[in-house]
């Protein structure tokens, strides 16, 4: 991890404070103007770090849900193409503390790892997905959402590329 990674995901600062009531304005605003939602809420992640280009909007037709959570450890490693869709209970992680519990059990340290993630161009993540630090996620693909009995939070049923099937079918 780099020195410049590491001080921008400490410098979050005001931020912390003002993210609850914009998030809460624009929660509001999705219900009143879907349009208007959707041209503010990129603008919004860009403003907390996410990396979203300035024309993420007019790639295809774009929404990030509201309920869709990014993980605050590190906004700046989390990258966004252009017409992006995400649905509703999406989690996407960048740090893992897992290994903390292995490395103080040998060692006597704590630790953990941050790994950036990825979103290619016109993809769809569905609902209650939950994109772990260190994907990527190419063009063009569809990530579905977990199976209906909701026993595997996270599982991909169903993983597509550039229209053919890569894999992940259940």
């Amino acid at each position: 991890m780099q020195q410049a990674d590491l001080a921008a995901i400490g410098s979050q600062g005001y931020k912390r404070f003002a993210k609850m009531p914009i998030k809460l304005l624009l929660v509001a605003l999705n219900k009143l103007s879907n349009k208007t939602y959707k041209r503010l809420y990129p603008r919004y992640l860009a403003w907390l770090g996410v990396n979203i280009s300035k024309q993420f909007s007019e790639y295809g037709d774009p929404w990030i849900s509201p309920e869709c959570r990014f993980d605050a450890a590190g906004y700046n490693l989390i990258t966004l193409g252009d017409g992006v869709t995400i649905s509703y209970g999406t989690s996407i992680l960048v740090h893992d503390y897992s290994i903390d519990k292995a490395l103080f059990s040998r060692r006597s340290e704590h630790g953990k790892f941050l790994k950036p993630v990825s979103i290619g161009k016109n993809c769809f993540i569905g609902a209650n997905s939950m994109i772990l630090p260190g994907t990527t996620i190419g063009n063009d693909c569809i990530i579905g959402g977990v199976d209906r009995q909701g026993r595997f939070p996270g599982r991909f049923d169903y993983l597509w590329e550039s229209g053919a099937r890569c894999g992940g079918y259940r």
